[in-house]
């Protein structure tokens, strides 16, 4: 569904970068709909027989990939897998990364964009609930705790080593990211004490990771085959408890623990929750309730209304906008959206958008009854952060 507006303003294409300011590593930010790193190794009958099977595998592989990304728990059980024609109407464009031809024998990796709106509408056709906006990054602080005190710079941390070596950041629709322990990092976040932190230098530690919050993660080895999980969220006067996982440490084939292992099987259980969570969250259907809602857009001069517009052209919950009128202080502008009002202002949130609802007039009256009511005329104020 095209988003609509009323008059025409020539706007340019943005590319955006998740940054890590000071640390020397930047990430892009790419669309839900694209999916990267698909790797095949197929055998054929001849080269090229290996080659056609290859893509046709790497088309399979990338549509299961969006298709976990999308979809919630339940919806990602019960969708059949598609034939490769279905699948091959959806992609919009592919890269090959890179190839390794030889007799009988293929090797590559693709990447592939999917069409936003036939895929949604395809996933709408099944009646399936997926999600399709991207959430803000998550920067965890994974303390390890093994009958002392917790540690995350100094000593062993195989909890912080396992979420280096697992990827967190690009398949789902929240990216989630560790810090990479620079000079800066450890004058943030507390050695030894996790849960007593300043909170000023974890949202500074946040901006310079490019991060919507920091959730803190300890694992605590209670015995020598039991391990625990807990994570908090470090958003207001306290952390705040979330979520306990616990876990059985596995033997590896010598008959010893294998730590090692079981903190990566636990890395992505975490990093799963996250994902359903926001899924959940921020899921649509065909069956969800369509809503419009009418706000001012102030701003001062072209150039902002531009940002302003390109931003709302990103935000997936918003099907369509129509500017009823405009000025040279702002527009009236409505907005119809899918799904949730609570949905809307995430998928805003996404875009550094947000509304702020008009001055409430409150009081009591002469028999004493308290009253609030929204000042006539005024409406919703749609701001750009």
């Amino acid at each position: 569904m095209m988003k609509i507006v009323q008059f025409f303003l020539l706007t340019l294409g943005v590319t955006i970068w998740l940054g890590l300011a000071g640390a020397g590593v930047s990430y892009a930010s790419t669309s839900v709909f694209d999916v990267k790193n698909v790797e095949v190794d197929i055998s054929g009958e001849s080269t090229v027989n290996a080659r056609d099977k290859a893509f046709a595998k790497a088309r399979r592989m990338a549509f299961e990939r969006l298709a976990e990304r999308l979809l919630t728990e339940d919806e990602i059980k019960a969708l059949p897998q598609p034939d490769d024609a279905e699948i091959s109407v959806l992609i919009n464009n592919f890269e090959i990364v890179h190839e390794n031809l030889a007799p009988n024998r293929y090797v590559g990796e693709f990447s592939f964009s999917f069409k936003e709106n036939a895929t949604r509408q395809f996933f709408e056709g099944g009646g399936y609930r997926f999600s399709d906006i991207g959430g803000k990054a998550i920067l965890v602080l994974p303390y390890f705790q093994e009958g002392g005190p917790a540690r995350l710079w100094s000593g062993e941390n195989p909890w912080l080593e396992a979420w280096q070596r697992v990827d967190t950041y690009s398949e789902g629709l929240v990216p989630v990211m560790v810090p990479l322990g620079d000079v800066q990092d450890l004058s943030s976040a507390p050695e030894s004490t996790p849960l007593n932190y300043d909170q000023d230098a974890l949202l500074n530690m946040a901006e310079r990771y490019k991060a919507e919050a920091v959730v803190i993660a300890i694992a605590t080895l209670n015995t020598e085959t039991e391990l625990s999980i807990d994570l908090y969220r470090t958003d207001g006067f306290a952390p705040a408890h979330i979520k306990s996982f616990k876990a059985s440490v596995p033997e590896n084939e010598q008959g010893e623990m294998d730590i090692k292992q079981i903190m990566r099987n636990e890395v992505r259980e975490v990093y799963a929750f996250m994902q359903r969570n926001w899924k959940e969250q921020t899921a649509t259907s065909a069956y969800a309730q369509k809503s419009s809602i009418s706000v001012f857009v102030p701003f001062s001069d072209l150039g902002e209304w531009v940002r302003i517009r390109n931003a709302l052209d990103n935000v997936a919950a918003i099907s369509e906008y129509d500017v009823a009128s405009l000025d040279q202080n702002g527009a009236d502008v409505k907005l119809n959206y899918s799904g949730s009002y609570e949905r809307l202002m995430l998928a805003l949130g996404q875009q550094a958008l947000y509304i702020e609802q008009p001055n409430i007039q409150a009081g009591y009256d002469a028999s004493g009854s308290y009253y609030a009511m929204q000042a006539a005329g005024q409406k919703p104020i749609l701001r750009k952060q």
